[in-house]
This record gives structure tokens, C-alpha cells and sequence, in this order.
């Protein structure tokens, strides 16, 4: 589960960059930094959020692609309704 593994880092990143995004406002509202600084850790923010959501497609894009190698077609919504939590199960971490 190499991509979980990968998922898990970049939303770490993440966080870490949200709260980088928030203390810059916070010391451009003191006066500490200038507004670069702001711009800057919000691109920065949007950068590791893209990443996220790459990351994130190429795990549902593999589990596609593992489904599919398997044999897997489609299910429909009349026999996924019939399999208790069926959807909710579906991309369940573990």
C-alpha cells in the first residue's frame, strides 16, 4: 500500500502548510511579515494541494485498474443496495 503510504505523507504536508498559511495571516495582521510572505505560503498551500489530490486520483486510478484486472465490472445500484454498507466499505482505510 505504497500509494496509502504516500496519501497519508502528503496530507501531513498539508496540514502542515494550512497552518503555515494561517500564522503568516496572523503575522501580517501584527505587522511582522510583509504580504509576500502571505502569497507565498499560500501558493505553497495550493501546490500541496494539488499534489494531494494528484496522489489521491492515482490510488482510485490503480484500484480501477486492479478491479478491472480481476475481472471486476461494474456493479449496479440495485445489487449494491442489496450488500449492507456496500459504499461505505468500498475505500475504507485500514
Amino acid at each position: 500500500m505504497i500509494i496509502k503510504r504516500q496519501i497519508s505523507a502528503v496530507e501531513k504536508k498539508f496540514k502542515a502548510a494550512k497552518n503555515a498559511a494561517a500564522l503568516s495571516e496572523m503575522r501580517y495582521d501584527k505587522g511582522v511579515v510583509s504580504f509576500l510572505e502571505v502569497l507565498d505560503t499560500q501558493r505553497e498551500l495550493f501546490a500541496v494541494e494539488l499534489e494531494l489530490s494528484e496522489t489521491k486520483q492515482e490510488f482510485y486510478n490503480a484500484y480501477v485498474k486492479l478491479y478491472k484486472a480481476l475481472g471486476g465490472g461494474w456493479i449496479s445500484k440495485e445489487a449494491s443496495e442489496k450488500i449492507p454498507n456496500f459504499h461505505e466499505n468500498l475505500f475504507k482505510k485500514n
